[in-house]
């Protein structure tokens, strides 16, 4: 945990991994709730529509969109990367389908360059046995 400051009211709080204070996210949380019960009842409202009638702001029910929290029955926002309109989260389908390729190309240059890829217990590959454990587990693991 370290100590930060809350992005949306400035207030000192303890974090872990937050961006936003406990009382600004209970805030947040409530907004979402309230927007998307609005939704619910007006399918098809745009986001301007939707933050006249909820006092949500504007940028915050973008982010909630952006999330992927909410899907836009029409394409409002812009990728990210391209500018093609798109209905939810930060890039388009073409965008996405291409950092995926380039990715997938980075992977054998990597390898090439003597580093294997990384482990997950007993020398698997992570694909063969993905898990999550507490780091409680890994310290008494460890002490044995």
């Amino acid at each position: 945990m370290s100590l930060r400051n809350c992005n949306r009211c400035g207030v000192v709080f303890s974090s872990r991994g937050s961006r936003i204070c406990p009382r600004c996210l209970q805030r947040e949380q409530e907004e979402f709730e309230i927007v998307r019960d609005y939704i619910r009842k007006n399918p098809g409202a745009t986001v301007a529509e939707t933050s006249i009638a909820t006092e949500v702001p504007v940028e915050q029910i973008n982010q909630f969109v952006r999330e992927g929290r909410l899907i836009l029955s029409r394409p409002e926002l812009q990728c990210q990367s391209c500018g093609d309109l798109i209905a939810s989260g930060r890039f388009c389908t073409k965008c996405l389908a291409a950092m995926r390729r380039d990715l997938g190309r980075s992977q054998p240059q990597f390898q090439s360059q003597g580093k294997s890829e990384p482990t997950v217990g007993k020398g698997d590959p992570p694909s063969k046995r993905e898990r999550f454990h507490s780091k409680a587990a890994i310290i008494r693991r460890q002490d044995r």
